[in-house]
């Protein structure tokens, strides 16, 4: 398994919640010890989410521990008991289990103090029998694993993960026509790498995600299904609205029509 370069990790904003040695503490009074790891990173990094992986705070590991104890891992071993099937996972450590990080579609990432040193990985799916525990040599030290609805369990990619704090963000749309000479996606992505000046950027046939780590924000482009028009997602902190209205005004110039996006 490959190493987690920390300092690959590109930060979208400079702001972040860091962690402090008496939210620590707390957690190990409330919950039980976490990986050594963990600490060091939330104290480096703050709290939020690894590309696709939820770091969690001391509010938040409080909440899922419970969860985590009584419900899934609960039903984890009653489905092992059911089956006559050999629990990975001691009774001991599902009775102590102490999530870290989790993901929206069901992986939670978990340590025990009543195993020291061993970490663990489950994702919940539709099917416990193809939901087994993984003991991980893993957590903030080596990449995590996860894996997409019943798809094969990977490694966090890519090379250079994303660190997204959790912190309040706005959130705008714009539907971008042409009205000028920039008809074709690469033309308005030059246009919009040209302006932006992204200190990082992950670009492809189909659209564009730009990060601009001065402003703490992201921007999405892509070309909308079936038209001409362009769709710009523009994710930021509130103190930058001004900014971005003003940078979304100079993409559009006097080249395109720009007007909400609406979801169909």
């Amino acid at each position: 398994m490959n190493r987690l370069d920390w300092d690959l990790i590109y930060r979208v904003s400079q702001h972040s919640r860091i962690a402090t040695d008496a939210e620590i503490d707390e957690i190990k009074r409330s919950c039980g010890e976490l990986p050594q790891d963990y600490a060091l990173f939330v104290k480096e990094f703050g709290y939020g989410s690894l590309d696709d992986i939820d770091v969690l705070n001391p509010e938040a590991i409080t909440e899922q521990t419970p969860y985590l104890r009584k419900q899934v891992l609960a039903e984890w071993l009653s489905f092992c008991d059911s089956f006559d099937e050999s629990a990975i996972i001691p009774s001991s450590s599902s009775q102590d289990a102490i999530p870290f990080a989790k993901t929206a579609w069901g992986d939670y990432y978990f340590s025990s103090p009543s195993q020291p040193g061993t970490l663990w990985h489950i994702w919940r799916s539709h099917d416990w029998a193809d939901s087994s525990p993984t003991q991980i040599p893993l957590g903030f030290g080596n990449l995590f694993l996860h894996r997409f609805g019943d798809g094969s369990i990977e490694e966090l990619g890519p090379s250079s993960p994303v660190f997204r704090p959790a912190v309040d963000t706005n959130m705008q749309q714009r539907l971008l026509s042409p009205i000028g000479s920039i008809h074709t996606l690469k033309e308005f992505l030059d246009r919009c790498e040209e302006l932006i000046q992204p200190s990082r950027m992950d670009r492809d046939e189909y659209g564009a995600l730009m990060f601009a780590v001065d402003l703490g924000a992201e921007f999405r482009f892509g070309k909308r299904k079936a038209s001409d028009a362009f769709v710009v997602t523009s994710i930021y902190p509130p103190e930058q609205e001004v900014a971005i209205s003003r940078m979304i005004s100079t993409i559009v110039g006097s080249e395109f029509k720009s007007q909400p996006f609406k979801q169909e």
